[in-house]
Parts: C-alpha cells; sequence; structure tokens
C-alpha cells in the first residue's frame, strides 16, 4: 500500500480497493503495535524478549497467529538482498544477546546494525 492508501485506512477507516485483507491488517496491527510500544515506553515498562514477542503478537494478529509472537523456526532468505539472517537456530540467543546489550551503547554503529538485525530475526 501507498503511504496515502495507508494513512486512508488507518484514518478514515476505508478499505482500498485491489489491495488484500492482509495489506489491511498489516497497516492496521503496526498502527496498533506503535501505540502499544509508546505505552510501554511511557510506563517504563523494561525491555524484554516478552515485550518484543509481545509486539510481534501484535503485528501478525490476524495475519499468522502460527507464528505470532513466536522466532522464527526455519531459516530465510530476503529476496533481492545480499544479507542473508542468522540460522534459525541462533536466533533464541541471538535475542537473548540484544535484550542485554547494553541500551547506552545503542547509539554504537554495530549495536544499531545489531537491533536492525533483530528485526530480521523475527520474520517467520
Amino acid at each position: 500500500m501507498t503511504v496515502y492508501e495507508t494513512k486512508a485506512v488507518l484514518e478514515d477507516g476505508i478499505t482500498i480497493a485491489g489491495k488484500s485483507m492482509r495489506e489491511h491488517l498489516e497497516a492496521i496491527n503496526h498502527k496498533e503495535a506503535i501505540l502499544v510500544a509508546e505505552e510501554i515506553v511511557q510506563e517504563e515498562i523494561p525491555f524484554s524478549e516478552r515485550v518484543v514477542k509481545d509486539l510481534h503478537s501484535i503485528v501478525l494478529n490476524k495475519i499468522d497467529r502460527d507464528n505470532a509472537g513466536m522466532y522464527r523456526n526455519r531459516n530465510g532468505i530476503i529476496s533481492g538482498a545480499s544479507y542473508t539472517p542468522p540460522d534459525a537456530l541462533m536466533v533464541p540467543q541471538l535475542m537473548t544477546d540484544l535484550i542485554e546489550w547494553p541500551i547506552d551503547c545503542i547509539c554504537n554503529r554495530w549495536a544499531f546494525n545489531l537491533v536492525v538485525d533483530s528485526t530480521l530475526l523475527l520474520l517467520p
């Protein structure tokens, strides 16, 4: 969906002709996950694997119930990218390492890349 179509779905509650239910749900679910993430920050809830999994579950709500809130359990590729995500067997430990990484180091370029890479770990 384009930015304008997404805006229409989220702000006006309309459906976009030719777009799948999944595309609509992705936009709606991401908005909800962002709102929940904002609440987590406001309430000063500590960043944890449970928080990551809960947000992931919101993103996949009514889209992929079997994988919602779960780390991927199979290897994957990103079509058109030279990057290869880590082996699925490494995901739990990598996520633990991410959570344990000192938050005040997040401005470090390497740490930033680790955070970006971790988002790819959750893709089913």
